[in-house]
C-alpha cells in the first residue's frame, strides 16, 4: 500500500500539500480560532484541548516505539517536500487531524455537512503522510486511532459529544 501511494504521480503534490497542513501543529489554533470568531468558545477549546493531546502524545509514543520512517527503513521511497526524519509512529499529522475531525463530528453530528468534510480531510492528511513519504499505513492507523480517542474524550469532557446533546 505504501508503493502504490507514494509513487502516485507528482502533479498531486500541490493539492495534497495544502490538505496535509490541517495536521500540522499550527493547525489547532488556526482551527480553533475560526471557532473562536464565530462565537463557539467551547468547540474552540475542545479543539485545543483535542489537537494539542494528540500531538503531545504522537511524540511520547514516537519516542517509545521508535520506529524510522520509510526513508530510512526502505529503499526507493520518494520524499516530496523535504526528508522528514526522526521517529515514524504514530503519525502526528494524522492524530492531530482525527482529533480535529472528531471533535468537529461529535459538535455538529456526524451527518453534518462540516463533519463530512472533516473526516475527509483528515482521511486526505493520512493519505498524504504516504504521498510525500513520511510514513507508513500503520503509522497513519495510529495516528488516526490516537486522535479519534483524543477528539472523543475532548468532546466527553465538554460533554457535547452526538449521543450526550441528543
Amino acid at each position: 500500500m505504501f508503493r502504490a501511494v507514494n509513487g502516485l504521480p507528482r502533479f498531486l503534490y500541490a493539492p495534497v500539500w495544502v490538505v496535509m497542513q490541517l495536521g500540522s501543529g499550527l493547525a489547532i489554533p488556526v482551527i480553533g480560532g475560526v471557532a473562536f470568531v464565530f462565537r463557539r468558545v467551547r468547540l474552540a477549546v475542545g479543539l485545543a484541548v483535542a489537537g494539542g493531546a494528540a500531538n503531545v502524545l504522537a511524540s511520547v509514543f514516537k519516542s517509545v516505539v521508535r520506529r524510522g520512517r520509510p526513508s530510512a527503513l526502505l529503499t526507493h521511497v520518494t520524499v516530496r517536500g523535504g526528508l522528514v526524519t526522526g521517529n515514524g509512529y504514530p503519525s502526528g499529522h494524522t492524530a492531530v487531524a482525527f482529533a480535529l475531525a472528531t471533535v468537529v463530528a461529535l459538535w455538529f453530528g456526524a451527518r453534518s455537512r462540516f463533519s463530512r468534510l472533516a473526516l475527509a480531510a483528515a482521511a486526505v492528511v493520512g493519505f498524504a503522510r504516504l504521498y510525500v513519504g513520511a510514513h507508513f499505513p500503520l503509522d497513519v492507523v495510529g495516528g488516526a486511532a490516537l486522535g479519534t480517542i483524543c477528539g472523543a474524550i475532548a468532546a466527553l469532557v465538554l460533554r457535547r459529544g452526538h449521543s450526550v446533546a441528543g
